[in-house]
């Protein structure tokens, strides 16, 4: 019997076996590479993820010193300053259910360096959340020496249309001091803004630029009539470090020490205390402080004219009668007052600590 017909006609089924089989593996070998590719590009950002959450957690609520060493710690588990960098830029684009604490990744930036420096001006610029835009510009105000490269980006987020992003793009700008000069005229302009944050931070930006923000003046005595409390100061505070003469931020200080006003006024003290005695006009302001109902108020009142010192001793009879009545706080903060404003006339404290006994 002959089955050659028979065999010639399945002979075609191995071949076809054989195709299919080829077409499988094909298909195999696709998926496994697609798997392989797909690992290496989330696998680094579950890596970074974790990083970063650490860090987020480690850093919660703290000061930004913490803050700066806790965030070089986290930078060199991510490799060098650019591989560091690389890694964050391409976590922060991921959708947030993914890159968790993305504001705190972008302040990691902050310790990347000069490649951390581009990968924020970048965020600046195209980042199309204001959060990020304006945690970019913080991480550049805390650099330890941010680059130059980075001032453009700044003056550019000086139009944001989002107002704290402006505000900390201009405090930034104010961390470059004399070098931020480019920025002087879009500073000017931000002393118009509608928002008085922006308007604050605009001009302690001119006055950490210094004299070379001259040109300037005239814009900042104009915020000194301003309706913010809080731009007087900082406008006043810009005139003199720009000209040298601290009178006008004096005695704007002591306008806003009014009667009742708090914890405001405990912070103006000290402003006042630090200029030592440089603030020897706001001596009558800061006696009538001594009697305010807040016993923090008085405190820093007595603080500051301690630190004003010997010309300071128009307010003797009252910190000694503070010292004889007031209460256990107040009083030893009016002794000290008296110890630093009398020690270069070595008069002793005799007599009012026996008004106190």
């Amino acid at each position: 019997m002959d089955s050659s017909p028979v065999g010639a006609a399945s002979s075609p089924a191995p071949a076809k076996r054989s195709k299919r089989l080829y077409v499988y593996w094909g298909i195999a070998l696709v998926v496994l590479l697609g798997v392989a590719g797909i690992a290496k590009l989330v696998i680094p950002v579950f890596q970074t993820r974790g990083v970063v959450t650490e860090y987020a957690q480690a850093v919660s609520g703290e000061w930004p010193s913490k803050r700066e060493f806790d965030r070089d710690a986290a930078v060199k588990k991510l490799g060098n300053n650019e591989t560091a960098a690389s890694r964050i830029r391409r976590y922060v684009q991921w959708p947030d259910f993914i890159a968790l604490c993305k504001d705190e990744a972008i302040w990691l930036l902050g310790g990347c360096g000069e490649p951390g420096a581009e990968a924020l001006a970048g965020i600046l610029r195209n980042a199309p959340r204001s959060q990020e835009r304006e945690s970019a510009a913080l991480a550049v105000f805390w650099m330890r020496r941010p680059p130059a490269t980075v001032i453009p980006a700044l003056i550019q987020a000086l139009k944001d249309p989002d107002e704290d992003v402006r505000a900390q793009a201009a405090k930034a700008l104010g961390r470059y001091k004399a070098d931020a000069a480019t920025a002087i005229p879009n500073l000017r302009r931000c002393l118009g803004d509608a928002s008085g944050h922006v308007r604050r931070l605009s001009a302690w930006a001119l006055g950490a630029i210094g004299p070379a923000a001259s040109d300037a003046l005239p814009d900042l005595q104009k915020r000194l009539k301003d309706t913010d409390a809080r731009v007087r100061e900082s406008a006043s505070w810009a005139i003199w470090k720009i000209t040298g003469k601290v009178n006008v931020y004096v005695s704007t200080l002591c306008s806003l020490l009014p009667p009742g006003s708090g914890m405001r006024s405990e912070s103006v003290c000290s402003s006042l205390g630090r200029l030592g005695p440089m603030a020897k006009n706001a001596v009558p302001s800061l006696v009538k402080r001594l009697d305010d109902s807040e016993p923090m108020v008085q405190i820093a009142a007595c603080e500051a004219l301690g630190a004003i010192g010997p010309q300071a001793k128009a307010a003797v009879p009252a910190l000694e009668q503070k010292m004889a009545k007031g209460i256990l706080q107040v009083s030893d903060a009016a002794e000290k007052a008296l110890q630093l404003i009398r020690q270069q006339h070595g008069q002793p404290l005799k007599a009012a600590k026996e008004k106190k006994k």
